[in-house]
């Protein structure tokens, strides 16, 4: 029996000498181990810290999971898990298995509750606790293992009792001097240790277990020793400080290159001959008869059915039809909307390009360079240089920016190539443009003859683009004089840039097609990775997706906290609708693990593929659980870049269940909250900045458990993080109309890249957002890990006082 005021002497004739060097303690379990019902969080963890600092220790908590209110909050306790994974329910086996790699030298195991409230296979518990046991024994030499008893909760009584008598009986088994039982089924009081709660203690009983754990270290103390190298240091708190600019562990090899492209573009075509519909009749007047070849476009005008577009001809505003540019002299530019009407009709919205006196029309180019469905306005320098303004902005609405920096306008996006003759020059009829809306240059020899250079997705500071050579990619019509005859334009509808060639006679014109089959230069290998905790280990893991959804067997890389290495045991078996810019890794059903979501583009429709990942097979298979968005609809889509999506997946009130974000063009965040009863619909959760959205990005930048907002310098890379204060619904006038509240604390991570090569990952297993760099070519990365600077066993948690822990 024990007595609510009694305390442990504060010199026990038993009491061990602290030795130099660290306790790394790891709680394992699940929700007692996490501390559920204790008013702080806290738990035992708390009291039994204390407790060890107070003797002489110093102490770091370690584990995936961080709740409480106390500043060491590491656990890795699991609500809801049983001992080993079965009968549907995951195991705390699997949480070890991804822990491990921490290395404590003192773990506390609590686990066997859920087995008994789930009734599985309780004959077995202890041979599976055993199972459990030898398998930490065997992943870190030297480390000391506290099993506990289960506690004697009111809703188990008979149970618990049950598997604590099995669990006593493996100390035997283990004779190693590491392992000792810290036996809470026969100390503890069940009628003042548990109140309302038939499963997990009151408040008292918490710290009524920190007394039984120290008994049991006790024990063991002449077997515990230094801890294992982890790669983490042990006396720097990493968890609860605020996030600053310039303050990371790294950057640190992460990746090596992985992952798939489809190469350079190599050309390949197929002669149609005549297109006999195409015949172009030459006017009787002169004048109009010689513009014929200089004056012809191929342009999207018109989209019957909404067809979803693969890229328009001198696109202002992104809406997918080609809208007219009037190139006036002094390089005046004009444009005209197009409205989409059937035939079609424009609207003069004005001068967009004030007059200059530097270049003539002949030296203007209208082209998407930076691949986001809006056309820059580009000029073409003597050397064949060419510079370019980026258009920027949502809808009609425009502004000019550079592209080596937001303020430039006409910087240099290409090198000129020493052709000699820039009316060759040809932008934004690229032959490759089938998926990724980059506008390619070519230059058109006299004879037809084309050199080809790729744009693609490039690094460095700035958005300027990476150009691929792909050699001569049309060998031209062997025939002198026949330059402005060449055009380009989407004949067959692959999305591909057919040849076209104005053959003249007499009266007319006739096109001679060779449609286009080539192939390439549209996919980076970075352009398919995604980041997320498939496993349930606290960590993120690293998926590569394909373009159109799959994953080959091969492309799961578990995080073994080990870099640049990586797990690849483990299989995975994925194959859902794509594209991949509609699908989404987020845990959607609270159960720890990433499940994948695939957005209908059109209705905003959620399909779930829960995660059955199978630990004992070591598969990550998915199964496809129906449209799961309900009421929710977002039919914000995605935009032509990889980085233009309309909604987005993230837990914004922490609860672990990931919620429904829609993102306009400008910024304006609306959402539903992913409950466990439902989705709720909270309307507008951040008004607009003004922001592309493509910048913008959510991740947990300090362990709060909910997402933060990120907005990314494109230029630069520097994150600007909108702290989140959570759900404040009586509070929406104050928050300029929104139910979430967002404090602006600055830019808190460092440029290093143009912001569409950063990411913002778990690697670390700290709840803080890490900052990934990927080249895109390579696919290789670099990893800023947020860790927190300073401080010590001392001072983490206030100055060391005894706890005073009940007597047992």
């Amino acid at each position: 029996m024990s007595y609510r005021h009694g305390r442990i002497p504060q010199q026990a004739s038993d009491q061990i000498a602290a030795k130099d060097f660290w306790l790394r303690v790891m709680p394992l379990g699940a929700s007692i181990t996490q501390g559920i019902h204790s008013s702080d969080d806290n738990g035992y963890r708390k009291w039994i810290r204390e407790q060890l600092r107070w003797e002489g220790w110093q102490v770091n908590m370690v584990g995936s999971g961080q709740i409480g209110t106390m500043k060491d909050r590491d656990h890795e306790g699991h609500p809801g898990w049983i001992i080993t994974e079965g009968g549907g329910h995951s195991g705390v086996q699997q949480a070890w298995d991804a822990a491990k790699w921490m290395k404590p030298n003192l773990v506390l195991l609590n686990v066997g509750t859920n087995d008994c409230s789930f009734n599985v296979d309780l004959p077995n518990a202890g041979a599976r606790m055993q199972t459990l046991v030898q398998s930490i024994f065997d992943a870190v030499p030297g480390v000391v293992v506290i099993m506990s008893t289960l506690l004697p909760s009111p809703a188990i009584t008979d149970c618990a009792k049950d598997l604590s008598a099995q669990f006593r009986q493996i100390v035997p088994k283990i004779q190693n001097g590491r392992l000792a039982i810290a036996d809470f089924n026969a100390a503890m009081d069940v009628t003042t240790m548990f109140s309302d709660d038939p499963i997990h203690p009151n408040d008292y009983g918490y710290e009524f277990m920190a007394s039984v754990w120290w008994q049991a270290i006790n024990e063991t103390s002449s077997a515990l020793s230094a801890p294992l190298d982890n790669g983490q240091d042990d006396s720097q708190p990493t968890e609860t400080c605020a996030k600053q600019a310039g303050v990371s562990r790294g950057p640190i090899t992460t990746q090596n290159g992985s992952g798939h492209d489809d190469g350079i573009y190599v050309h390949k075509s197929t002669s149609k001959g005549v297109l006999v519909d195409g015949r172009i009749q030459k006017p009787t007047d002169k004048n109009e008869s010689d513009a014929i070849p200089w004056h012809i476009f191929f342009a999207q005008l018109t989209n019957i059915n909404g067809v979803d577009r693969s890229a328009a001809l001198d696109d202002w505003d992104n809406d997918g039809l080609a809208d007219f540019w009037c190139i006036g002299s002094g390089t005046q530019i004009t444009v005209s909307l197009n409205k989409g009407t059937r035939p079609p009709t424009f609207e003069n919205i004005g001068v967009v390009v004030p007059a200059s006196g530097n270049f003539t029309p002949a030296d203007v180019r209208i082209a998407d360079i930076d691949g986001d469905g809006r056309a820059d306005v580009c000029f073409i320098h003597d050397n064949g240089d060419i510079g370019c303004s980026r258009n920027g902005g949502q809808g009609r609405n425009y502004y000019w920016q550079g592209f080596s920096t937001d303020s430039g306008l006409r910087e240099t996006v290409f090198t000129g190539k020493n052709k000699g003759d820039k009316t060759g020059v040809r932008l934004g009829m690229g032959p490759h443009s089938l998926s990724i809306f980059r506008d390619d240059w070519m230059w058109v020899g006299d004879q037809g003859d084309v050199d080809t250079w790729i744009n693609q997705r490039g690094s460095g500071a700035g958005i300027v683009p990476s150009w691929s050579a792909s050699g001569i990619t049309h060998a031209g019509m062997n025939t002198p004089g026949v330059r402005e005859q060449i055009k380009f334009g989407r004949i067959y509808g692959s999305g591909r840039r057919d040849y076209i060639y104005l053959q003249e006679e007499d009266t007319y014109y006739d096109m001679l097609v060779w449609e286009n089959q080539g192939a390439g230069g549209t996919k980076l290998k970075g352009d398919g990775v995604f980041y997320c905790d498939m496993t349930g280990s606290g960590s993120d893991d690293y998926v590569w997706i394909y373009m159109d959804g799959h994953a080959d067997s091969t492309d799961f890389f578990a995080n073994i906290h080990s870099p640049p290495d990586w797990g690849h045991s483990i299989s995975i078996t994925l194959s859902v609708p794509g594209p991949r810019v509609g699908i989404h890794l987020a845990d959607f059903d609270g159960d720890g693990r990433c499940d994948v979501l695939v957005q209908n583009k059109a209705t905003g429709a959620l399909t779930l593929w829960r995660n059955d990942y199978d630990a004992t097979a070591k598969l990550l298979k998915f199964s496809n659980q129906g449209v799961k968005s309900g009421s929710a609809s977002c039919t914000q889509g995605w935009g032509v870049g990889i980085f233009d999506r309309g909604m987005r997946i993230a837990d914004i009130d922490g609860d672990g269940r990931a919620d429904i974000l829609c993102l306009e063009p400008d910024g304006r965040i609306t959402a539903w909250l992913n409950t466990a009863t439902g989705l709720q619909n909270v309307g507008q959760v951040k008004f607009s900045e003004g922001w592309d959205r493509a910048n913008i990005r959510f991740a947990d930048v300090e362990a709060s458990g909910r997402a933060d907002l990120i907005h990314v310098d494109k230029y630069t890379g520097a994150a600007t993080l909108f702290k989140n204060d959570g759900y404040q619904p009586n509070d929406v006038d104050a928050n300029g109309g929104s139910s979430f509240h967002w404090t602006n604390r600055g830019v808190v991570y460092s440029p290093i890249d143009r912001g569409e090569n950063m990411h913002f990952v778990n690697f670390g297993g700290l709840g803080r957002a890490d900052l990934h760099h990927v080249w895109p070519d390579k696919n290789n990365a670099e990893t800023f890990f947020n860790e927190c600077p300073g401080g010590g066993s001392g001072g983490d948690d206030g100055p060391i006082v005894d706890p005073g822990l009940p007597a047992l």
